[in-house]
């Protein structure tokens, strides 16, 4: 993988703005997957983007993940900035530590561990006293976890799973969380769950960004929606009801 960095000091952001992307471009194989992408999310704003199968939705979230890991794959930017720390040449693991988790299609739970053990598996480092702090934390903001922390991942339904995921995601105090297909193959009622928990989410000041293909489900839920689409990101097209109430903190 090939970084090439360039800082443009005209386009380093305040710092109300967690994350900042830059003329992202991204090719794999040769293949152009994504280009001169650039986007900012505000401190507890919800950044929604939009686009089909292919658009480069998955490539996006993986390559602020820092997991994309493709033979001959080419990552080009001018700046990718997390509180305004340049992070593209941090490793996975440093990037999670610096605030910026993911919640990957799919869930990536582990199906045989219980909803508690795959709460508690982010934990690394922290005493017993502080982890089980913290999970009381997380249970208080989403109590219907409660009766589901001995059962294991696998018989959860998938917006239990998706709910579990989510709240792993923020065990450890994110600055940016993001979701990638948060809806996917879920049913209405679960859905409405996620929703719910994103507006759980953001009330306390996290910064999300949603790649997603339904389209309604962001615009309902998010304070500026984007279009990507053959790899290339439009101009700002819509915003929802919540974009009168937000405000930088």
């Amino acid at each position: 993988m090939a970084l090439k960095v360039k800082i443009n000091p005209e386009h380093i952001p305040s710092r109300d703005q967690p994350l900042s992307i830059y003329k992202l471009s991204v090719k794999l194989g040769g293949a152009p997957i994504l280009k001169d992408v650039s986007f900012e999310i505000g401190q507890g704003e919800i950044l929604g983007i939009v686009g089909p199968n292919g658009a480069g939705k998955t490539t996006l979230v993986s390559t602020i993940a820092g997991i994309l890991d493709v033979p001959n794959s080419g990552i080009n930017f001018h700046h990718a900035l997390a509180d305004n720390v340049e992070f593209m040449e941090m490793s996975p693991e440093k990037r999670y530590e610096h605030g910026i988790h993911c919640v990957f299609e799919g869930r990536k739970l582990f199906g045989d561990l219980t909803v508690k053990e795959n709460l508690e598996i982010v934990l690394f480092g922290y005493s017993k006293q502080k982890a089980k702090a913290r999970l009381k934390d997380v249970i208080e903001l989403f109590p219907k976890l409660n009766e589901l922390l001995n059962k294991k991942a696998k018989h959860c339904s998938g917006g239990q799973q998706q709910m579990v995921a989510i709240a792993r995601s923020i065990m450890v105090f994110p600055s940016v969380l993001i979701l990638d297909e948060p809806t996917l193959g879920l049913s209405p009622s679960a859905i409405q769950a996620v929703r719910d928990v994103i507006k759980v989410l953001v009330s306390g000041s996290v910064s999300i960004l949603i790649c997603e293909q339904r389209d309604s489900f962001v615009s309902d839920i998010a304070d500026r929606k984007l279009i990507l689409d053959n790899g290339k990101l439009s101009e700002p097209i819509a915003e929802s009801s919540r974009a009168t109430e937000w405000k930088p903190q």
